[in-house]
């Protein structure tokens, strides 16, 4: 009995894995010895700074790179997201490759508006605050004066297709027979007094923001929806990191520069 005594004190015992930490989410988490020897400061092109001290507190695959529409792969649970590495500068923070191609299409659209009116001596990929601001208050009142210019009245013409007349608004005549060829001096007759307030609708005010002056903003702030099912992981190099679950209900569509939309967060 002493000797199968002796035998099992003198076996060890191993004790099962620590089950690792839970990731915190939304709350700054500080650096820890994880990352001790990894330099926040990338000197990688496409790689940002801090991505990689996040990688190690993280235990997650290295940072994707500048090919990439996400910086790095995090699982939370049993659900595996794509994250992007964010530092911010002040309270605002700038998009990539996916910010940019969802811009696209609404910039287009802004720069149709500022070629079509002189009132306005902006760049598209260079929009402050207060330059959006002007923008909406520009479109609000090129709008009113547009409903201005359009008479109530209507005009009997003959549908092209059918034959059959039909009645067209002022403007719907001007489009309708500029695109048929016919002469200015035609439609100076018929549209009488209203000739030079429906042309310069049809050639100068066809914005869809001049149409409906809430519309810009709306698409901008829309621009949220990049991120959603994603996260994304704000860095510091002296306080740590944050990841920030559902960004697109916590975060806000600020300016557009360098032709990227910015966006601003409180944390």
């Amino acid at each position: 009995m002493e000797a199968l005594t002796a035998s099992l004190s003198s076996l060890s015992v191993v004790a099962p894995p620590a089950e690792p930490a839970p990731i915190e989410t939304d709350t700054w988490t500080p650096w820890t010895d994880a990352s001790k020897e990894v330099v926040f400061e990338s000197k990688v092109p496409g790689q940002g700074d801090g991505e990689h001290k996040v990688a190690a507190e993280l235990g997650t695959p290295p940072p994707k790179g500048q090919n990439s529409s996400y910086d790095l792969e995090v699982s939370i649970g049993e659900t595996i997201y794509h994250a992007d590495v964010k530092k911010l500068d002040g309270n605002s923070f700038n998009t990539g490759v996916t910010g940019r191609n969802a811009l696209r299409p609404i910039k287009e659209k802004i720069v149709h508006l500022l070629e079509s009116t002189t009132m306005l001596e902006l760049s598209p990929d260079e929009l402050a605050v207060k330059s959006l601001e002007m923008i909406y208050a520009t479109c609000t009142s090129l709008h009113l004066k547009k409903r201005t210019l359009l008479p109530e009245k209507t005009f009997s013409i003959f549908d092209c297709f059918t034959g059959k007349p039909k009645e067209v608004s002022a403007l719907q005549l001007y489009t309708v027979a500029t695109a048929n060829g016919t002469k200015e001096e035609t439609l100076r007759e018929l549209l009488k007094e209203s000739f030079d307030g429906v042309k310069e609708v049809a050639t100068r005010l066809t914005s869809p923001y001049i149409d409906n002056p809430t519309l810009l903003k709306e698409e901008l702030e829309g621009l949220t929806r990049i991120f959603e099912g994603e996260l994304i992981i704000f860095v510091d190099e002296v306080k740590g990191f944050y990841i920030m679950t559902d960004p697109e209900k916590k975060v806000t569509f600020q300016r557009i520069t360098r032709g990227h939309p910015r966006f601003k967060v409180a944390i």
